[in-house]
């Protein structure tokens, strides 16, 4: 189960790459830095997400890993969507 879920995960991050370098440079950096911004924020925020949002309602067992994944997934999309709308594309 391991291996097929590693290689589920290196083909994702093979596509993903493949979309931002298809995409340009100015828009992996402004991917890039949302990124690294979401992950700060994450970090942060998962501990209480997952004590006070998760755990008393649903598998206190995955509460850390669905709330550092929520928190990062969450924000970089709202992020994403925000600068999508805000800086236009020239084409």
């Amino acid at each position: 189960m391991t291996m097929w879920l590693s290689l589920i995960f290196l083909v994702l991050l093979f596509a993903i790459a493949y979309c931002q370098a298809t995409h340009g440079l100015y828009s992996a950096l402004i991917m890039t830095v949302l990124t690294l911004c979401s992950a700060a924020v994450a970090v942060g925020m998962h501990e209480w997400i997952a004590t006070e949002a998760i755990a008393p309602y649903w598998k206190p067992d995955y509460a850390h890993s669905l709330g550092m994944g929520l928190s990062f997934g969450i924000l970089l999309l709202l992020l994403r969507l925000v600068f999508d709308k805000t800086i236009h594309r020239s084409c």
